[in-house]
């Protein structure tokens, strides 16, 4: 899909999209529903579970609990805890398409609709709409996904095996979490995705920072940041492509490898080498760190069995494959950027 077909759709998804902004005192819960000053609504699945991460209780309620229990009884607590009050203030944005709430949002931080994540991505990556590719986009109840790459950033790591550098974007349509940007590789041989992240220091994590919505300036500096982080990633991600060549030499044992980093991030082996074994054979076999990368990567792009966190932690071990022989950071278990 080109870039300007990927922001038609996006473009489409943000328009199905209405804010409401109440305050709590508007909101009353029933038996047939969510009313918001009179007005009936329905509540989703993940509109319900951030509309009860809000309530002003600890611990936190749970939303799967009060989801089981008899309607009556349901509503009952809802309206006790929408009496108790909101953590970050009292007034909420309510985010739905067709009367169905998908995401609950504060009105006090800026909220950026997709285009314009997509816009300032392309500012990042060079302005360029017709050299980009979206070899990925995924829209959730209340959020996009969308992984980018460029013809400027492509390598044969080994003959008629094509490699492109981009970025991968994570946004929440509704504001309820801040927008991250990674390093993205996507192999065209069988399109596997790797997603490569780079750990900056525990205060620079490759995310933006949410913005007070009544500064003047707040969402040109909102886009600037996205614009800011897409550049930094890619480029990164476009210096190191080179060193994919070396991964066709290196020697690794999938059997020794795998189990150890599927115990490190804490994922079965039991359950996962088997599909590892499948990819790697699938792939060729190669007893290379370039073979094992793409059995990670390839479980990672095609195995649609798996949850999609699974599938991001096994993209984002393809990175690390990719580029091993670079220092990890202890804590989080990226690869520390370098100054060069």
């Amino acid at each position: 899909m080109n870039f300007l077909e990927g922001l038609a759709k996006v473009r489409a998804e943000d328009s199905k999209l209405t804010e409401r902004v109440v305050t709590v005192n508007q909101l009353t819960a029933e038996p047939d529903g969510l009313y918001a000053a009179g007005e009936r609504l329905h509540l989703s699945g993940k509109g319900f579970e951030q509309l009860c991460g809000r309530f002003r209780h600890q611990p936190a309620v749970p939303a799967s609990y009060l989801a089981s229990l008899p309607t009556p009884i349901y509503a009952d607590l809802l309206r006790h805890h929408l009496n108790a009050g909101m953590e970050g203030g009292n007034t909420i944005a309510l985010y739905s398409r067709d009367q169905a709430v998908t995401g609950i949002g504060r009105p006090d931080l800026v909220r950026l609709p997709g285009t314009e994540v997509m816009e300032a991505v392309l500012d990042g990556m060079g302005g360029r709409e017709d050299e980009l590719e979206i070899t990925r986009l995924a829209f959730g109840d209340d959020s996009v996904r969308f992984d980018l790459v460029t013809q400027r950033a492509e390598r044969e790591v080994k003959p008629g095996d094509v490699v492109y550098a981009g970025v991968s974007v994570f946004h929440s349509l509704t504001g309820e979490s801040a927008t991250r940007v990674e390093g993205h590789l996507h192999r065209l041989k069988c399109l596997n995705g790797a997603v490569h992240r780079e750990c900056v220091g525990p205060r620079r994590l490759p995310r933006t920072r949410r913005l007070n919505a009544n500064h003047p300036k707040a969402r040109a500096q909102q886009r600037e940041q996205i614009r800011r982080l897409s550049a930094d990633a890619f480029e990164r991600l476009n210096r190191r492509l080179d060193d994919l060549s070396r991964l066709t030499t290196e020697r690794a044992d999938l059997e020794h490898l795998a189990p150890n980093w599927l115990h490190r991030s804490r994922l079965s082996p039991d359950r996962l080498m088997p599909l590892l074994r499948q990819a790697h054979a699938e792939e060729g076999g190669e007893d290379t760190a370039y073979g094992v990368m793409n059995a990670f990567t390839r479980v990672a792009t095609h195995n649609t069995e798996l949850s999609p966190s699974i599938r991001n932690v096994l993209a984002r071990m393809g990175g690390l494959l990719a580029f091993g022989h670079s220092r990890l950071c202890p804590k989080c278990w990226s690869l520390i950027a370098t100054s060069n």
